[in-house]
């Protein structure tokens, strides 16, 4: 409902659906996504006729999807009805899962896409399945596959649990097994390029695991920060660790909700995939299953129980609310400026598209067909103070249209150019409180 303008990432994946229906090639702007993920967005986008929100609809109801998926799941692994109250609270109110259900990324869709096959295990352990049956839950696996990268996390959990706890069911599986490891030996030569992205790589370099204990501990809460807003639960996590192998090893629901952590540790530990924040949302229901299960184990007062789920609860919960209603995801608005300049300026003013910036506007400039001549900043001075002693050499006689909306550090440049600018002929200001900046000034 609050349908903010796209941040940079979004819209540095949107411009990839604006001229393109190839998206087995290299995306541009260092972006990476499913394939399947992004034919579905680009068919929405073309249907809505552009609309912002029609890049958001398959993240909004795969985020919704999930809570009944998630909620069929704890109900395989939890006991206590208590147990699964706290992990449905901490769920629904986990601040990364409810704002990916509102941005253009891949995130929410990893989720529902990692729990589903999760929960396929379920329906093809029972003893009897019919031919249709098989056929349904390929075709269903295989369209998941192409949908969500964390899919094969899930889906190697899936076959390890049924090799380990359930052969005679392979035996049964031979046909689907086979079209399923084809299609996935597909998407892995498809995908070739994003193996080869050093920018990836590089960007992602502090999620491999592979750089000493400290490390993988620093690593772990922040996860778990990330996730639940709290560092606390992570002894929560080994408890239940500890006490599921010990007292529920035999079971293989155990297996399989403990097996995708295990084996995303070991390609982050061979540098293969990150562990680390939003690249591994779609294990946060593990972390919330786990620290939940703590409260199975243990046999305390109700009053006791609900205090030590509180200390988990209230901060998940607060920091979501105030991020949602308060801080609305700290939006990076371009549309207002470049909407002032349309109404306010003369043709022969000039337009700055400040640097870092030039994503957003090939994203939005359409929408707006300014008359102006617009320079936009690409290859200037990262430095702040050096970047302002270069606007001084911009030409004279000219009056200028300064526009920011995204920067890594956003209110510390806008205060360098104001106290810049407002020494300047014709200098006038608008920002609002997240910094997307709009200065006027002449030379």
């Amino acid at each position: 409902l609050l349908n903010r303008p796209l941040w940079y990432d979004e819209a540095a994946l949107a411009l990839n659906l604006k001229d393109s229906w190839n998206f087995f090639k290299p995306l541009n702007y260092n972006q990476a996504a499913p394939q399947l993920f992004l034919y579905c967005s680009k068919i929405n986008y073309i249907l809505f006729q552009t609309k912002t929100f029609s890049l958001r609809i398959i993240p909004f109801i795969a985020s919704i999807l999930s809570f009944f998926v998630f909620n069929f799941l704890i109900n395989k692994f939890l006991i206590k009805q208590s147990s699964k109250y706290i992990a449905l609270l901490l769920f629904c109110f986990s601040y990364p899962l409810c704002k990916y259900a509102q941005e253009f990324k891949q995130y929410s869709s990893d989720v529902l896409c990692f729990l589903l096959i999760l929960a396929l295990y379920f329906l093809i352990s029972k003893d009897n399945i019919s031919k249709k049956q098989k056929i349904l839950l390929t075709s269903l696996t295989i369209f998941l596959m192409w949908f969500s990268f964390a899919s094969f996390f899930a889906l190697a959990a899936v076959f390890l649990t049924l090799v380990i706890f359930n052969r005679e069911k392979i035996k049964n599986l031979y046909l689907p097994i086979i079209f399923i490891f084809l299609n996935g030996m597909i998407i892995f030569i498809s995908d070739f390029s994003l193996q080869e992205n050093v920018f990836l790589h590089e960007y992602w370099d502090f999620g491999f695991i592979n750089k000493g204990i400290k490390h993988f501990l620093e690593l772990n809460f922040k996860n778990i920060y990330y996730i639940i807003n709290t560092k606390f639960p992570l002894i929560f996590i080994f408890i239940s660790l500890f006490y599921t192998f010990k007292k529920e090893y035999k079971k293989p629901e155990t297996l399989l909700f403990i097996l995708p952590l295990l084996i995303l540790l070991i390609f982050s530990y061979f540098n293969i995939y990150p562990y680390a924040l939003r690249a591994v949302l779609f294990i946060a229901p593990i972390f919330i299953i786990l620290i939940s299960k703590f409260f199975d184990f243990i046999n305390l007062n109700k009053i006791l129980v609900l205090i030590l789920a509180m200390i988990i609860i209230i901060p998940n919960c607060k920091n979501t609310i105030r991020n949602i209603y308060f801080d609305n995801y700290e939006s990076e608005d371009i549309i207002t400026p470049l909407k002032t300049i349309k109404q306010y300026s003369n043709e022969k003013d000039v337009v700055i598209i400040a640097q870092g910036n030039n994503i957003l506007y090939e994203y939005y400039k359409d929408k707006f067909n300014l008359k102006n001549q617009v320079i936009v900043e690409k290859n200037v001075p990262n430095d702040v103070i050096k970047y302002i002693k270069h606007l001084d050499n911009l030409p004279k006689n000219k009056t200028y249209y300064w526009v920011l909306a995204h920067h890594k550090n956003k209110f510390f440049l806008l205060q360098k150019m104001q106290m810049w600018a407002k020494n300047k002929k014709d200098f006038l200001i608008y920002f609002d409180k997240r910094a997307n900046t709009l200065i006027r000034f002449s030379l």
